[in-house]
């Protein structure tokens, strides 16, 4: 069974890439339908087939064709229906304001999607390793504060209203940074020294998309400890 426009999302509801999907998937009010995967024991024979390369989550399917990797995701989304919603994720008349967005999703995808395999490490290290993992996050934070401020609005988009490209990049955020930090003991700039970022994460979770599109945060942090616990006992061996 697919939602009404023929699309079903393969999912993992704490999955910050399954959640930014999801996110895009509701701004521009599409239906679609929900398959939870086992992502531990049992990974279903249609994400197999679907994504036979990474055999991972998010995969979208519309009309029986499989889409994968979250961003590519958000990106097909937004040309198949530019209208839809909010409008166009990805600037449409600004082939410039296109490769900028690209740039900066990309940025957060190397520098925080990373960040869970670090404050994992991050937990078990002491000295100096912890610390210069935790400069240069904060490093990464202020960078970020400064391509919003250049941006002139509440959001990565320019608007004071509405989400785009860069802010679904960037969503899981406000949800996993607490996360990180209190399982990694990380140290977050606070807003006196990001207060854009700290109003956007502010934001973010007032936005009702992604409010049904990530995770309760304790639940969150329920799992994370969950699975830190895992790993600490494998480097532990």
């Amino acid at each position: 069974r697919m939602g009404e426009e023929g699309l079903k999302l393969l999912t993992f509801w704490s999955s910050p890439f399954a959640c930014r999907v999801r996110l895009a998937l509701d701004l521009k009010g599409l239906h679609y339908d929900l398959q939870e995967e086992d992502l531990f024991n049992a990974k279903s024979a249609l994400l197999l087939e679907s994504n036979p390369v990474h055999k991972k989550i998010p995969v979208l399917i519309h009309n029986g064709k499989a889409i994968c990797e979250s961003m590519n995701i958000v990106e097909y989304v937004d040309e198949v229906w530019p209208d839809r919603g909010t409008g166009f994720l990805l600037p449409r008349d600004d082939a410039f304001a296109r490769a900028t967005a690209r740039f900066w999703a990309d940025f957060v995808d190397k520098k925080f999607l990373s960040l869970t395999a670090a404050s994992f490490k991050a937990a078990i290290s002491s000295g100096e390793e912890k610390e210069r993992a935790n400069d240069e996050m904060i490093q990464d934070m202020v960078a970020l504060e400064r391509f919003l401020e250049s941006q002139g609005g509440v959001f990565f988009s320019g608007s004071n209203t509405s989400m785009g490209f860069v802010d679904i990049a960037a969503s899981f955020l406000p949800w996993w940074l607490p996360t990180y930090t209190e399982i990694g003991r990380l140290r977050v700039p606070g807003p006196d020294t990001c207060p854009l970022l700290h109003r956007w994460i502010a934001a973010v979770k007032d936005s009702p998309e992604a409010k049904a599109a990530f995770p309760d945060q304790q639940e969150l942090l329920d799992f994370t400890k969950v699975r830190f616990e895992e790993v600490k006992k494998r480097f532990a061996q």
